[in-house]
């Protein structure tokens, strides 16, 4: 079993206070990941940078907990939705897997409005670290490692961070998509 949780909560600019983020998720086993103001939408997991292939979707609402199964061909992806300190959490298990992933994407291929500007701590992998530009180009790719910042011209900061590092790496890549502006 692969496991791991991803926190994302809204930073108001200039103050450390976080506001609510949203998670709506659909019948097909899409989400979106609404703020005040950074929204991420259409998203979509995948392993091993390949789109599910799912044989059912099970979607299941019960108060301010969401959960989606992806039933595949031989394992079962889960992402549980909930709220844990102000922030929203995202709890991912793989399940009956014969070969462990190398890649778990969760946003995979989703649209983001609202970023004009990413904040991505520093890695000698990653290169450098701070407040870079949203990629303007389909070829440009911003990867961030650890915990990554959707940052609007004004507004509040989207931060995106894996919970805990014991067992995993995280990487957030952000590029223009096809067609897509931000």
């Amino acid at each position: 079993m692969v496991s791991f949780i991803l926190i994302l909560l809204l930073i108001r600019t200039g103050s450390l206070s976080a506001q609510p983020v949203k998670a709506s998720v659909r019948a097909d086993g899409s989400f979106d990941i609404t703020g005040t103001s950074i929204k991420i939408t259409n998203c979509y997991p995948a392993l091993d940078n390949r789109s599910l292939k799912a044989i059912s979707v099970k979607v299941d609402d019960k108060g301010n907990t969401k959960t989606i199964q992806y039933h595949l061909q031989d394992e079962t992806m889960e992402l549980q939705f909930g709220y844990e300190e102000g922030a929203l959490s995202i709890n991912i298990m793989v399940t009956g897997q014969t070969v462990i992933p190398e890649w778990i994407s969760l946003l995979r291929d989703a649209d983001v409005t609202g970023a004009s500007k990413v904040y991505k701590t520093s890695s000698q992998i990653m290169g450098n670290g701070g407040i870079k530009d949203w990629p303007k180009n389909k070829g440009d790719n911003l990867s961030c490692s650890n915990i990554t910042g959707l940052v609007p011209d004004t507004g509040s900061t989207m931060v995106i961070s894996t919970r805990n590092y014991k067992k995993y790496n995280s990487y957030t890549n952000a590029y223009l998509g096809q067609g897509k502006k931000n």
